[in-house]
């Protein structure tokens, strides 16, 4: 486990291996090689932390009204694009609750995550991974499927989250 220090304390976070070679198949290569995929993310990247930096904001959520659609692949190399930059830490937060695809597209296996949090309250330290390929990118799994996402991620404790992982660390990132 990896020790990260905010103004609440130390929070031990997991670090997880990735295969490389999956990270690739899977169209997440943003860093590992140069390329015009890569440079359409770095470009993204760039437009979203200026109009960050214009408007004192750190939370970016990537929708679309479908399925299929690249919000997952889309949040994921973003986030990798950001957390290469030295100013900046990313908390990835998976909370497409009813379709679980982030970790099966990093090819790690099913974990606990934001949905145990709001149904059996698991602690938010011991969901925290790390990939460890990306040394200043957190992950918050999605847990298991929820029915009722929509209802749980409008909940007064989803807002608390949300409040307390906006505002932990000064120069984290967090993508939804």
């Amino acid at each position: 486990p990896r020790q990260d220090a905010g103004e609440t304390g130390t929070i031990q976070t997991q670090t997880i291996s990735v295969d490389e070679a999956l990270l690739r198949e899977n169209r997440i290569v943003t860093g590992l090689e140069p390329g015009p995929f890569t440079d359409a993310n770095n470009l993204l990247r760039t437009q979203v932390l200026q109009r960050f930096k214009e408007n004192n904001w750190n939370v970016l959520a990537v929708t679309s009204p479908g399925e299929g659609e690249g919000k997952t692949l889309t949040a994921i190399n973003l986030a990798i694009s950001i957390a290469r930059e030295v100013d900046y830490t990313v908390l990835l937060v998976d909370a497409n609750l009813r379709h679980l695809l982030l970790l099966e597209q990093i090819g790690l296996a099913h974990l606990k995550g934001i949905s145990d949090y709001l149904t059996e309250d698991a602690p938010i330290a011991e969901l925290l991974i790390r990939p460890s390929r990306v040394e200043h990118l957190v992950i918050l799994p999605g847990g298991s499927q929820l029915i009722n996402s929509e209802e749980m991620l409008y909940s007064p404790k989803m807002a608390k989250l949300v409040k307390d992982i906006k505002s932990r660390y000064h120069s984290r990132i967090i993508i939804f």
